[in-house]
């Protein structure tokens, strides 16, 4: 499998362009050590790369499925920092990717912590 940088991209279903490029790519995934690695070669990989077997990751397809609604930055920033928090703990073996908290209870945990919910609309 050649590698090289890559710069086409590809629409979403919602219209939201997505390069080729191993970063968004369902093959790529992060190892322990937080290299970038092709599933199908079992290489390190750069995000800028690409291939001929290349695939959209599904949640990158699903980008825009949330109806519009808009979330506090408050709650942007809340769910940054647990998910930067999980990444760590993965990086250094403390924790298993399959350990980390979902979307919902994280929207939970902010809403219990700060009384407000996620969105601007309030629902």
């Amino acid at each position: 499998m050649e590698e090289n940088v890559v710069t086409a991209f590809v629409k979403t279903k919602r219209g939201i362009q997505v390069y080729q490029q191993c970063v968004a790519c369902k093959h790529s995934m992060i190892d322990e050590k937080g290299n970038r690695i092709c599933q199908l070669i079992d290489q390190e990989v750069l995000c800028n790369f690409g291939c001929q077997n290349w695939e959209m990751r599904e949640c990158l397809n699903r980008i825009g499925d949330d109806q519009g609604r808009i979330k506090r930055p408050q709650y942007i920033r809340f769910l940054t920092e647990i998910r930067l928090r999980e990444n760590e703990a993965i990086i250094h073996g403390e924790m298993l990717a399959d350990d980390a908290m979902s979307v919902a209870e994280i929207r939970t945990q902010f809403t219990a912590q700060t009384g407000e919910s996620p969105y601007w609309d309030g629902f």
